[in-house]
């Protein structure tokens, strides 16, 4: 949305410029392929959310903590570099496991180039596990600006760091379980580039799916579907 796109230039503008062809990111550019280890958590505090657990929905006389959880959920980053022309953007991927095992893929985002090794959006909205709960029960949400910024070694492609620049603070948790609850606070969101290390096999082996290049297991039949959340 343009009104969303407003306030957000402040904090995007650093990060762009002239991008030309040595600027622009190859199909094998520095920031293409590359996993993150994702996480989102928040405190949803007293009278700050409704509760619709009762008869009627009513303000929250109780504190309520939510949490993606360590582990859970690992970010693919990828270059959509066919058939569109330089500077070419980016599509990030989230993939989670919730309590029963099910892996899914909970988010599919696209996300400009912004040049200078730097990719991001004004506003996306990104989805993650909520305490280990399937997404057909509840939606945990960060939405907000998101930017990463890279850096390369002079004179080669080689990535030495890839960091979210933007943290909670430009964005918000937004938290809704079916017929309980609905709210949201500010955003506590972590993403960390895994460097060279992969992430664990089930989560390439859901990428993997998603990307129909292998058939899924039961445990990966939601990876290659965008998640059922209410």
């Amino acid at each position: 949305m343009r009104t969303k796109l407003i306030y957000s230039l402040p904090l995007i503008l650093p990060f762009m410029g002239i991008v030309n062809s040595a600027q622009a990111l190859t199909p094998t550019g520095p920031l293409n392929h590359r996993w993150f280890y994702t996480e989102l958590k928040a405190v949803y505090t007293k009278g700050k959310f409704i509760d619709y657990s009762g008869t009627d929905p009513v303000r929250s006389n109780f504190t309520v903590k939510i949490n993606s959880g360590k582990g859970n959920c690992y970010g693919y980053l990828e270059e959509k570099w066919i058939n569109v022309p330089f500077p070419h953007p980016f599509h990030f991927y989230n993939f989670c496991v919730d309590n029963s095992g099910n892996y899914g893929k909970y988010s599919s985002i696209d996300l400009e180039n912004l040049g200078n090794d730097s990719v991001g959006s004004d506003f996306v909205s990104l989805n993650f596990v909520a305490n280990g709960e399937s997404p057909s029960t509840a939606k945990f949400t960060y939405q907000g600006i998101i930017i990463f910024q890279g850096k390369v070694k002079k004179n080669t492609d080689d990535l030495t760091s890839l960091d979210l620049v933007t943290k909670g603070g430009e964005g918000t948790a937004v938290y809704n379980k079916t017929s309980i609850m609905a709210g949201s606070t500010k955003a506590q969101l972590i993403f960390k580039w895994t460097k060279w290390a992969s992430p664990p096999a089930e989560f390439e082996t859901c990428r993997q799916v998603a990307f129909d290049l292998i058939e899924p297991g039961p445990e990966f039949v939601n990876c290659d579907t965008d998640p059922n959340v209410p």
